[in-house]
C-alpha cells in the first residue's frame, strides 16, 4: 500500500503528458478531415478515430485525476474541469451503450452518426489543454514581450498552413500569398493580395476571421483567460507576465480584467452583429446563414480594426456604400475597438457610480460617498483627442470631397460617408469611396490619421492618440 501513492502519481503524471499530446493529435486529424477531400477508405479511418476518441480521452481524464488529493481535500477541481470530465463520461455512455436504443431519425442519433458531438469535443479538449498549457509559457522566457512575439509568430505560421488547405480556397494559393494573408489578418492591417470574397471558401474566410480575432485581442489573452479559469491557481510568474501584457499593476485585478476583456469583446461583437444583420437586404444574400455569417465577419473585423471584408469591392460595394445605417454601425465598432479596454472600463466605472448615486437619491434618499476623479487623466486625453480627430477629419473630408467622391450622396449620406472616412484611416482600412478619386489634400489628411492611429491598449495601430496629444501639448507649452 505504501507504493500506491507513488504509482498513482506516476500514472497521473503520464496522463498529464499524454492528454495534451492526444488533444493536439486529434485537432490535427480534424484539420486533415475538413481540409482535404477523402476517399471512402480514408473516411472510414477518420470515423474510426472519432469513434475511439471519446473513450481514449475519457480514460486519460480518469487517470489524470488526483484521487488521493481529492479524498484528503487538498486538491479542488474547477466547475469547467468537472463539466469537461462528466461530458466525456456522458458522451461515452451514450455512444457505446445507449446508441442502439435511439431510433434512426432521432436528432441525437443523427449527431452521433455524423460524429458532430465527437468533433465538438475534440475542439473543446484542445482549447482546454492549450489554455492550461499557456500558463506555463512564462517558464520559457523571463521577458513577456518575447513570449508575446513568439505567440504571434506561431499564430501566423499556423494560419498560413490552414489557409493552404485545399478546402480553404477556390484557387491555387501560393505559400507567399497565404503567409501574407495570415500575417495581415493576425496583425489586423487589412491588406490583401487575393480577393477574400472569391479566393477563399467559407472555411477559409472563417480561418481568416479567427486569425483576426486572435490577433486583434491577443491570442495569449484568450488562452490565458481559459487557462486561469480552468485552474484554481496559477504561478506567480504567469500572473506577472499577464499583468505586463494587460498593463495591470495589481495582481488581484489580472483575472478580473481578463474576464472583462473577453466578455466585453464577445458581447459587443455579437450585439453589433445582430444590429448589422437587421440593416442588410435579404435579397442580396442567398440564405439567412449567409447574412448571419456576413454580419459576424464584419462585426469582428470592424471591432478589431482589421478592415477585411467578404465583398469583392469591400464596403464600396453598391449594396453597402449607400446603406448608411450599416456604415454608422461599422464606424461605431471601429471607434470602440480603437479606444482601448482601459478607457472603456474606466467609463463603465463612472457610469456605474452615477447609477448608484441616482439609486441612492431615489430609493434611500441618502447621498452616496463622493468619489473624486473616477475618469482618470489618461481617459480624458484619449477621449478628447479621439473626438477632436473625428470632428476634424469629418469636416475636412466634407470640405475637400463635397464635389468629388461625395457628389453622388445626399446631405445625410455626405455626412455619414465623411464621418466613416475620418474613422477608418486610423487603422481599420475600410473604404466606401473610390480611393483613386480622392483629392491630394484628402490623402494628406489620411496620412495624418493613419500616423496617429488609435489609443494605447486598443486593437488599433499608429503612434497612438496619447503620443500625438502629448507631442502637441509640448509644442505649444
Amino acid at each position: 500500500m505504501g507504493k500506491l501513492p507513488f504509482i498513482l502519481k506516476q500514472i497521473r503524471k503520464g496522463a498529464g503528458y499524454l492528454l495534451p499530446l492526444f488533444s493536439v493529435v486529434s485537432i490535427i486529424v480534424l484539420i486533415y478531415d475538413i481540409g482535404f477531400q477523402h476517399s471512402k477508405e480514408a473516411k472510414n479511418l477518420l470515423e474510426t478515430y472519432y469513434y475511439w476518441f471519446v473513450f481514449i480521452a475519457f480514460v486519460l481524464l480518469l487517470l489524470r485525476v488526483d484521487y488521493i488529493g481529492v479524498i484528503k481535500r487538498k486538491v479542488k477541481y474547477t466547475t469547467i474541469e468537472l463539466i469537461l470530465f462528466f461530458s466525456f463520461a456522458g458522451i461515452w455512455i451514450l455512444q457505446y451503450f445507449l446508441r442502439s436504443f435511439l431510433i434512426d431519425d432521432h436528432p441525437l442519433r443523427y449527431l452521433l452518426d455524423l460524429y458532430i458531438i465527437d468533433i465538438l469535443m475534440i475542439v473543446l479538449l484542445f482549447v482546454v489543454e492549450i489554455s492550461i498549457g499557456s500558463l506555463n509559457l512564462g517558464k520559457f522566457s523571463q521577458n513577456p514581450a518575447i513570449v508575446f512575439l513568439i505567440s504571434f509568430v506561431l499564430l501566423i505560421v499556423i494560419g498560413t498552413l490552414l489557409l493552404l488547405l485545399p478546402n480553404s480556397t477556390n484557387i491555387e494559393l501560393s505559400v507567399i500569398d497565404a503567409l501574407f494573408t495570415s500575417t495581415s489578418a493576425v496583425c489586423v492591417t487589412g491588406l490583401i493580395v487575393v480577393d477574400t470574397a472569391t479566393a477563399f471558401t467559407p472555411m477559409g474566410q472563417t480561418i481568416i476571421l479567427v486569425l483576426i480575432q486572435a490577433g486583434g485581442i491577443g491570442i495569449l489573452t484568450f488562452t490565458s483567460f481559459f487557462g486561469m479559469y480552468l485552474r484554481t491557481s496559477s504561478s506567480f510568474q504567469s500572473q506577472l507576465m499577464l499583468g505586463d501584457m494587460l498593463n495591470e499593476d495589481r495582481m488581484s485585478d489580472i483575472f478580473k480584467n481578463l474576464v472583462r476583456v473577453i466578455v466585453f469583446t464577445i458581447s459587443i461583437e455579437l450585439i453589433f452583429a445582430g444590429f448589422l444583420y437587421v440593416t442588410l437586404d435579404p435579397l442580396e444574400f442567398s440564405s439567412d446563414a449567409d447574412m448571419i455569417r456576413f454580419s459576424i465577419f464584419h462585426s469582428i473585423s470592424a471591432f478589431c480594426n482589421a478592415g477585411f471584408s467578404t465583398m469583392s469591392d469591400g464596403l464600396y460595394d453598391s449594396t453597402l456604400r449607400y446603406n448608411y445605417s450599416f456604415l454608422l454601425l461599422i464606424a461605431t465598432l471601429v471607434v470602440i475597438g480603437g479606444l482601448g479596454f482601459n478607457i472603456i472600463f474606466n467609463f463603465f466605472r463612472y457610469m456605474k457610480y452615477k447609477m448608484r448615486m441616482l439609486f441612492h437619491a431615489i430609493v434611500s434618499h441618502k447621498p452616496l460617498a463622493y468619489r473624486p476623479r473616477i475618469i482618470n487623466v489618461h481617459s480624458k486625453i484619449v477621449t478628447l483627442t479621439t473626438v477632436f480627430l473625428l470632428v476634424f477629419g469629418t469636416i475636412m473630408y466634407l470640405l475637400l470631397e463635397k464635389h468629388h467622391t461625395l457628389a453622388d450622396h445626399g446631405p445625410f449620406g455626405k455626412v455619414v460617408t465623411a464621418f466613416f472616412g475620418a474613422v477608418t484611416p486610423r487603422t481599420a482600412g475600410f473604404n466606401t469611396v473610390d480611393m483613386t478619386l480622392l483629392a491630394p489634400a484628402t490623402i494628406i489628411i489620411y496620412f495624418l490619421l493613419m500616423l496617429i492611429g488609435g489609443s494605447p491598449g486598443s486593437t488599433a495601430g499608429g503612434i497612438k492618440t496619447t503620443t500625438f496629444a502629448v507631442t502637441v501639448m509640448n509644442v505649444y507649452s
